[in-house]
């Protein structure tokens, strides 16, 4: 009678004759031990921690949120939210064409609620996206800020261009200075602002033959729209003409820029030749502050030593003389140096962009597509930057330990169950530093 068996003491036993099963027997046994049944089949199986990653990023930032607000007032009837996290999502974790991306669903990664998807929705949640993205960035920006308590005192500006294989131009394609050294192909140039953590705030696209310098009067009456308080740009020397840093210091802007100095320049005979104790900032870098000049006319300069550098730049340095210039009188002399040495953090999220989230080729040749386009790819952009800024690793290395996380799915008789494989104390780890809490074993039972 089954009520006088000892049942654990059975499955010990099985478990201990399984041992020289092959390991479909031994499946199979398992499943009939478990469930009853022995028709244990395994279907398949797909990448699921990156998308489990990203997905619980999205929650957080409350990005499903505000699009699906937004969507419930439109007329759009098509699962558009659901498709814009799936294009970001493989831009973040397999960049291809929008047409590869249904394949890529179908059967690379297991999206829960996303069986498949036309390229048609995804062209129509990119027409959605380009018609609010004015309304959405902001309130994409506020979330974030509310979120991560993002200082926006000190903002980083830069800029960079993106090519395409094709001689037309169009509006924004045009042929102008070009960073990638692709003069002879049209392009656009892209701007990104980003905090002092390196977490991007906003972006631009501007026409491919824009000078920088014709880039800040947009970006400073964008973000004074955004009411942020105290601005302070910091950026290359490429933007220091005198027209730019007058413009910064209207209605209370400031800067913080790069300069370089030839020797001989009446600027940097005066700086080197004001006597002074340099203040040591880190290990590396010491710094002095210089003011030149009177009244409103009066500027502030930055000498800076950096011991890892001067024996690289000795040559150099016998004929330019690098500075920090900044308007604002009340930044310590550590935020100044500090502050434009973060510019770096712009310089690497653009390189993250174009390589780890492979922002070219672009395939699209119609402007309003383009733009679509890079706001996906800046969207990318946030979600891996804050992944890397709270675990400290590359975009690329969390990427490359999470897509390990497998989801296998498995039918008995006839239901259907989705189990992950076990998490390794690596993945545990990047989860535990985002505050994501990691997945139950058993994802679905249909």
């Amino acid at each position: 009678r089954l009520e006088d068996l000892d049942i654990e003491q059975l499955k010990r036993l099985v478990r201990s004759i399984s041992r020289f099963f092959t390991p479909e027997d031994a499946l199979q046994t398992k499943a009939a031990l478990e469930t009853g049944r022995r028709d244990l089949q395994f279907r398949s199986c797909h990448s699921y921690g990156g998308i489990y990653l990203l997905s619980a990023l999205w929650q957080q930032l409350h990005l499903g949120e505000i699009l699906s607000k937004s969507i419930r007032q439109s007329k759009y009837q098509t699962p558009i939210s659901q498709a814009i996290f799936a294009m970001v999502a493989n831009r973040c974790l397999a960049p291809s064409s929008k047409l590869a991306i249904t394949e890529w669903i179908n059967r690379d990664v297991y999206i829960p609620g996303i069986a498949g998807i036309d390229v048609q929705v995804l062209y129509r949640a990119m027409d959605y996206l380009l018609e609010h993205q004015a309304q959405l960035e902001k309130e994409i920006y506020w979330s974030v800020s509310d979120l991560l308590h993002l200082e926006v005192d000190l903002l980083f500006f830069d800029t960079t261009s993106s090519y395409f294989e094709t001689e037309s131009e169009t509006a924004l394609k045009k042929r102008g200075y070009s960073k990638d050294k692709r003069r002879d192909l049209p392009q656009v140039v892209i701007g990104l602002a980003v905090t002092r953590t390196g977490i991007p705030v906003k972006h631009w696209v501007f026409p491919g033959n824009t000078a920088d310098m014709n880039t800040i009067e947009t970006v400073k009456s964008d973000l004074i729209g955004w009411q942020l308080g105290r601005c302070i740009f910091v950026h290359d020397a490429g933007m220091t003409s005198e027209d730019n840093l007058q413009y910064l210091q209207r209605a209370g802007g400031h800067y913080i820029v790069g300069r370089k100095l030839k020797s001989g320049e009446a600027g940097a005979v005066l700086a080197l030749s004001r006597k002074g104790p340099y203040t040591q900032i880190n290990d590396r870098i010491s710094a002095r502050i210089v003011d030149l000049g009177d009244g409103e006319k009066q500027k502030r300069f930055v000498l800076v030593r950096n011991r890892a550098e001067e024996e690289r730049q000795r040559l150099v340095r016998q004929q330019i003389i690098a500075v920090v210039e900044t308007s604002d009188k009340t930044l310590s002399l550590a935020d100044i140096v500090m502050g434009y040495k973060q510019l770096n953090d712009v310089e690497q999220a653009f390189r993250t962009l174009k390589t780890t989230l492979e922002l070219r080729p672009n395939y699209h040749s119609k402007d309003e597509r383009i733009r679509c386009h890079i706001f996906m790819c800046f969207l990318a952009l946030l979600l891996a930057r804050i992944a890397e800024h709270k675990t400290g690793k590359s975009w690329a290395s969390i990427r490359r330990e999470m897509n390990r996380l497998m989801i296998g799915k498995f039918t008995i008789d006839k239901n259907t169950i989705f189990q992950l494989t076990e998490l390794t104390p690596a993945q545990q780890e990047i989860l535990r530093r985002l505050g994501i809490k990691e997945p139950a074993s058993i994802v679905d039972i249909q």
